[in-house]
């Protein structure tokens, strides 16, 4: 029986499991969150998956991207906004680091926070450099870094992995924040979506955007939980002096499940490609107009 609501309520079903998590077991929390990770990932890097067997077909989840998925599942379920996983951008499997943050809402911290992972960033590219000019070096931590790419790993991969050194801050706070907020909506959200023709887990992207925060503000002037711009949100939401549609949670859901199904229709792209699409397009792509 919970099978069968994780299948068809993944929401819901998260929030059970992270309260049973010890009567549940791993496994079936593990089903959860790699759903969600799929579409994260999909979202953000690659738009075409496959799914494991516990999951709808609707994303696929090809193996060769399996590390990556279980990176961002680290990401948002294990590493709080304290934390931050030095990783390659490339190959995020590569976790050369976890080095410590300041809250973001700590005083001070975007400063700090940004001195440490510049310094963290420097610190690895050094060890790399030491590593490309002496490869039988015996510092144990050039030797942890050599084991991370194994004995095959060339000078030339080296100089590349030296450049995708990046910093990933922990969103398990967030996410669980997100969770909660989601509670108010996410049944309503998922039958627009389903009355779109859409596919139903589309409703969980604002835990990427927003974090289902009807008041998240972006440095680009996206707003909302969808992150509509305000040059994409005009075309399918009211956004003047008077009102801004893009605050309601569920008027934006209809906007964005309204562009998304103008997408599908228009180019008949398959499913597993509309995540990467609501990225681009809901960010205030000139992909529509320029059509």
């Amino acid at each position: 029986m919970f099978f069968a609501y994780c299948r068809t309520n993944l929401l819901p079903g998260l929030i059970l499991a992270v309260i049973h998590s010890e009567t549940l077991g791993m496994a079936t929390i593990y089903c959860y969150l790699t759903r969600f990770a799929l579409l994260l990932f999909s979202g953000i890097l690659l738009g075409s998956l496959i799914t494991p067997s516990c999951l709808a077909n609707t994303f696929p989840n090809p193996p060769v991207i399996q590390p990556a998925v279980q990176f961002w599942l680290s990401i948002y379920t294990q590493y709080a906004l304290t934390e931050g996983v030095v990783h390659d951008s490339r190959y995020p499997e590569i976790v050369y680091k976890v080095i410590d943050l300041k809250h973001p809402n700590a005083a001070g911290a975007n400063r700090t926070n940004a001195h440490r992972m510049r310094q963290a960033r420097h610190t690895y590219r050094d060890i790399l450099d030491q590593l490309i000019r002496h490869p039988d070096s015996n510092d144990p931590e050039v030797r942890r870094i050599a084991d991370l790419f194994g004995a095959t790993v060339t000078p030339e991969q080296l100089k590349k992995a030296r450049r995708r050194i990046r910093c990933q801050v922990g969103q398990r706070d967030r996410f669980r924040e997100g969770l909660i907020r989601s509670a108010t909506h996410i049944h309503s959200i998922r039958t627009i979506f389903r009355k779109a023709g859409l596919p139903e887990d589309l409703a969980y992207l604002p835990h990427v955007e927003s974090s289902f925060n009807y008041r998240a503000h972006s440095k680009s002037g996206a707003v909302g939980i969808w992150q509509f711009t305000r040059r994409t949100g005009r075309h399918y939401l009211q956004i003047d002096y008077a009102l801004d549609e893009r605050f309601d949670p569920l008027s934006a859901s209809e906007a964005a499940a309204l562009l998304l199904k103008q997408l599908k229709d228009k180019d008949n792209f398959r499913p597993e490609t509309i995540t990467l699409e609501t990225e681009l397009l809901i960010r205030g792509s000139s992909y529509m107009e320029d059509r």
